[in-house]
């Protein structure tokens, strides 16, 4: 064969085109073909939604889902040894502790008294925040045997729960377009 384009009828070849034959009107099919349909098309939706919009597709109701910030302010910090682990949840799934689930995290030198921290450009919605002071710098929350907090703690509206961890609708908060919000966590240590 020294046409390219010409295809055979063995379901095996691959036909140049990866549709049907297109020179004896029979379909030519390959294992996967369906597959890598499926892949290219996932590949081209992620890199829709992943590229930023322009200008020209922002939509005319800008003001009803423009960012907010959220102002953060742990207080009760007992030393200045450690850091303060700040967490932040758009929804239930991960609250209070994993913290690949959180919209944002960072870390901040502790400081004796009280610590701040702003998150701007969030999405209007419901937010939740725990934070740990990590007084040992080993990037978690250590518990003793029990699963109880042996270093300082808190959630968004200092829910104090006795035997177990605070849930989402305890700590959960509503966050308004263009607003700036203020949220004091108050540590609980053992």
């Amino acid at each position: 064969m020294s046409d390219p384009r010409r295809c055979r009828t063995d379901t095996k070849v691959l036909c140049v085109r990866g549709r049907p034959c297109h020179t004896w009107g029979v379909n030519v099919t390959y294992p996967g073909g369906r597959a890598l349909q499926r892949a290219a098309l996932r590949v081209t939706l992620a890199v829709a939604l992943t590229t930023p919009m322009t200008a020209a597709a922002v939509s005319t109701t800008e003001d009803a889902t423009a960012d907010a910030v959220l102002n953060i302010r742990v207080t009760n910090v007992r030393s200045e040894s450690g850091h303060v682990l700040l967490l932040v949840f758009n929804d239930a799934s991960g609250f209070p502790n994993v913290s690949g689930k959180a919209v944002h995290r960072v870390r901040i030198r502790a400081q004796k008294g009280r610590v701040s921290h702003s998150v701007p450009g969030l999405p209007p919605g419901r937010y939740a925040i725990t934070v740990v002071h990590d007084e040992n710098d080993n990037k978690k929350l250590d518990k003793n045997l029990f699963g109880i907090p042996k270093e300082g703690w808190g959630t968004s509206r200092n829910p104090r729960p006795r035997t177990r961890a605070p849930r989402w609708s305890e700590s959960s908060f509503a966050l308004e377009a263009s607003a700036n919000k203020a949220v004091a966590i108050s540590l609980l240590y053992p």
